[in-house]
């Protein structure tokens, strides 16, 4: 979960904890980039959610790195109810007003396919 926001951040990883997910948190693209492909205890990251609020010049540049890093991860896309998605290759938009809950369920089901 790449956000800025750090009660957004905490409640969506509470919420992906509950639903059985293993999830971590970051506020900015630079930052996710820190976290391994593959941790050995953790297992690969299989989904970047990225709130489109976390896309400043700086992410916007990083965000091909981010996507080398973890080729095989879905990336989804919160972002505003009329707003144009940044650029990406998205496997799905979630667009606002949405609930921490309707992210984690909708994340959920993309993860099971």
């Amino acid at each position: 979960m790449i956000s800025p926001r750090r009660w957004t951040r905490a409640l969506l990883i509470a919420e992906f904890s509950e639903a059985g997910y293993d999830a971590v948190g970051a506020s900015r693209v630079l930052t996710a980039l820190r976290y391994s492909a593959d941790d050995p205890e953790r297992g690969p990251i299989r989904a970047i959610l990225l709130e489109d609020h976390a896309l400043d010049p700086e992410g916007r540049a990083l965000l091909g790195e981010l996507y080398g890093k973890h080729p095989a991860a879905l990336k989804i896309v919160v972002t505003g109810a009329v707003a144009t998605p940044p650029g990406g290759p998205w496997d799905e938009i979630i667009r606002r007003p949405v609930s921490i809950g309707e992210i984690v369920t909708r994340v959920g089901a993309l993860l099971r396919r």
